[in-house]
């Protein structure tokens, strides 16, 4: 589609800073500003005119070689199969809404991803070319700004409210009109400890749920697929191959859930003790990226540790 492993081009913002290439991710620190956008971008094997698809319950039963009938369930956020078995759900609850809405006639550039924290208003927007005029576009904001972006009749709040991240998505946004729903999600977490129980297991989004801003949903759902492929291929005995996977599963949830929160300490949180941090920190990070965790990108088997952290708020 044209995006097949293409750094995006150095490109100079309003106010004369410039972003650097790096190969899997491009920082920017412009006044209270934290520009990220991705680059290395691939479409193949995308159906980008595929069906819209709406919440279903999806599970699948599976025959084990011992006579055991299990099922596998992938129902989304509010899993229903996840109630009916009586899994406990641990909840946390972050103080932002996502909205998303796929555009038109925006005037944008079609060769850049936008991705940016504003973290002094608490807002992050982002910004991404589909290719035939179509751009995906997003606004993170703060629950207590009084205002839930939900329906066509709020998109005019969506494309002014956006440029207070970034100012130039105005004009951008000037002559923008949806061509799908404008909805936003609660941001909050939720997760099952042990996704295994009863013959049944837990995985994507129905095993747990982050927060939807940096975008870890698939990846998570898919390395799910893959840990609970791996254990079964290894033992006849499916519960116990399950109950292995609940284990991993654990495992790279919580890293991912710590690293997720000290993102969204550092570039999402207005407050006082944050605005400290990264008084800290973002001087050292425009210096060198990579203090900031790569677990996005690089994936979760990354060291995650007190030296890690220390770096990345920059003790040292």
């Amino acid at each position: 589609m044209g995006y097949e492993n293409a750094l995006v081009p150095r490109r100079h913002l309003n106010g004369g800073s410039s972003l650097k290439s790096f190969k899997h991710r491009l920082f920017c620190i412009h006044r209270h500003l934290v520009i990220l956008s991705v680059a290395n971008l691939s479409f193949e094997g995308i159906n980008t005119s595929a069906p819209k698809i709406f919440p279903v319950f999806i599970a699948k039963t599976f025959h084990s070689t011992r006579g055991n009938k299990w099922k596998v369930a992938a129902d989304g956020r509010g899993s229903v199969a996840r109630k009916w078995i009586g899994f406990a759900v641990q909840e946390q609850s972050n103080p932002f809404y996502m909205a998303g809405v796929l555009l038109t006639d925006v005037k944008a550039p079609t060769d850049t991803i936008y991705f940016i924290f504003n973290p002094d208003l608490g807002m992050c927007a982002v910004l991404i070319p589909l290719g035939n005029c179509r751009f995906r576009a997003y606004f993170i904001y703060p629950k207590t700004v009084g205002y839930r972006l939900q329906g066509d009749s709020m998109l005019r709040l969506f494309t002014s409210e956006s440029p207070k991240v970034y100012p130039p998505l105005a004009e951008y946004y000037a002559e923008a009109k949806s061509i799908g729903p404008l909805a936003s999600f609660d941001a909050s977490d939720s997760w099952v400890e042990h996704p295994y129980r009863d013959g049944v297991v837990l995985v994507g989004d129905a095993a747990a749920t982050t927060d939807p801003t940096f975008g870890q949903g698939l990846s998570l759902a898919l390395r799910d697929a893959r840990t609970l492929r791996d254990e079964l291929s290894k033992d006849s005995d499916w519960a116990a191959a399950a109950s292995r996977y609940a284990d991993q599963r654990r495992v790279y949830f919580r890293t991912w859930h710590t690293v997720e929160a000290w993102l969204r300490t550092l570039f999402q949180d207005p407050s006082p003790e944050a605005a400290a941090l990264r008084a800290k920190a973002m001087p050292l990070i425009a210096q060198d990226p990579t203090r900031v965790p790569d677990h996005i990108h690089s994936g979760l088997d990354l060291p995650l540790n007190e030296q890690v952290r220390a770096r990345m708020f920059g003790e040292y």
